[in-house]
């Protein structure tokens, strides 16, 4: 087993400081990305036999949020010329509508109803980070020349569940765990544990990163994850042909509702809710 997972858990001592839950969460979700990036870039140099420059470890480490190193040290310059006014456009818009909607929205409905409220503030931040921020990251570093990729590739159009985790949704995450949790379970058992053990490993990656911090509501992550493993094995089964769920209902099914047990009441309340009220004027 890699060593990293053992180290994985140190990052769950930031929760013991008496910081408030946003800085532990953010603490926590910072320590467990360097740590995947640290392997990921141990494992390219490895593998590409030649070590970057200190320059580019540190703009991988500060300037890109993705995890394929492969893709983030190759260059071209012809890739700067691929990228279009249009998802300029985009990202920006994204960017601003996450802007809107956490600082605006958010505490406005706040005030009315503080979980829904709370909801409203992830949504932006996600909005404003993952689909804007990182939007415009990625076509930052493609006029660079680099061969990198959105992180967040239309989530909205998931044909199944296995379409949703695995080409669509935080594809940053998804390159780490099919290099290093889903391909060496796979040589050891067979693609459907592998595929199990994936999910189970992001649903422990995510109890650190949102339940820890928010002292509460532990398992819940867990067992959204081990959902999403059983509607991916699902959707493949014969059962699932002979009943003819549309793919896009039963994603929509699986993975929206149930979010709520992932980002439960505890971590939007005592993590989420926060940032909404230092948003807010006295």
């Amino acid at each position: 087993m890699p060593a990293w997972v053992f180290v994985l858990p140190v990052s769950a001592l930031w929760a013991l400081a008496h910081w408030p839950p946003w800085l532990v969460m953010t603490c926590i979700a910072l320590s467990l990305l360097v740590i995947l990036k640290a392997t990921v870039l141990a494992d390219f140099q490895k593998a590409a036999h030649r070590r970057v420059s200190f320059f580019e470890v540190l703009t991988w480490y500060l300037a890109w949020p993705g995890l394929n190193a492969r893709d983030f040290f190759s260059k071209s310059p012809l890739l700067g010329t691929q990228v279009s006014a249009g998802e300029w456009m985009q990202a920006v818009g994204k960017t601003g509508v996450g802007l809107a909607l956490l600082l605006l929205v958010a505490p406005l409905v706040a005030r009315h109803s503080p979980l829904a409220g709370g909801w409203v503030a992830m949504v932006g931040i996600v909005m404003l980070l993952h689909f804007g921020g990182f939007h415009l990251l990625a076509l930052g570093w493609r006029c660079a020349g680099r061969a990198v990729q959105p992180i967040m590739h239309a989530p909205l159009l998931a044909t199944s569940v296995g379409d949703f985790w695995s080409n669509r949704w935080n594809l940053a995450f998804r390159d780490f765990a099919n290099a290093f949790v889903l391909r060496p379970l796979a040589r050891r058992s067979n693609a459907r544990w592998a595929m199990w053990g994936c999910f189970v490993f992001s649903g422990l990656v995510h109890e650190l990163a949102i339940s820890v911090p928010a002292r509460g509501g532990y398992g819940l992550p867990t067992a959204y994850f081990l959902l999403q493993a059983w509607g991916a094995s699902f959707e493949r089964s014969a059962f699932d042909k002979r009943t003819g769920i549309p793919g896009r209902l039963f994603t929509i099914a699986i993975v929206g509702p149930p979010a709520f047990f992932l980002f439960h009441p505890p971590f939007v309340l005592n993590v989420i809710l926060p940032l909404v009220a230092m948003g807010t004027p006295s």
